[in-house]
């Protein structure tokens, strides 16, 4: 008589455990898509290089605002102003208005990552993860 070896048999729930693995891995890698799909829009069209003179640029704005700017602060904003006929001044306040706007809509995508991934993380079922992610999505 041929005995059966039940240790190899893969049951309903394991299959379902699998399956539920598989469709989180999905519903994270989806969540930072989309996360990233959002951030990115916030810059679109602005180049690269622009992109990265931002940090110094709002060091420099501030700092022409407080009166404590360096030379170089005062020179990388009156080379931006010569061309785009603002002063200094109104340069700088558009430079924080800017970054101030940018932060706090980066800030919301933040907030409603990590919402979602501990929404993610609370779900037992594909089609809940499904419904959370449509939630993100109608946020975003």
């Amino acid at each position: 008589m041929t005995k059966i070896d039940f240790s190899m048999m893969v049951t309903a729930e394991s299959r379902a455990a699998a399956a539920l693995s598989v469709a989180r891995s999905a519903a994270a890698a989806r969540l930072a898509a989309l996360i990233e799909a959002a951030t990115a829009a916030l810059s679109e069209g602005i180049p690269l290089a622009e992109q990265l003179t931002w940090s110094a640029k709002e060091a420099a704005a501030q700092a022409v605002l407080d009166g404590t700017a360096s030379p170089i602060q005062e020179a990388l904003l009156e080379a931006e102003a010569a061309q785009s006929g603002e002063t200094v001044v109104q340069l700088a306040g558009l430079i924080l208005s800017h970054a101030e706007a940018y932060r706090a809509e980066v800030t919301r995508y933040v907030g409603l990552r990590r919402q979602a991934s501990a929404s993610l993380a609370a779900c037992s079922t594909p089609e809940e993860l499904a419904q959370v992610l449509e939630m993100l999505e109608a946020r975003l």
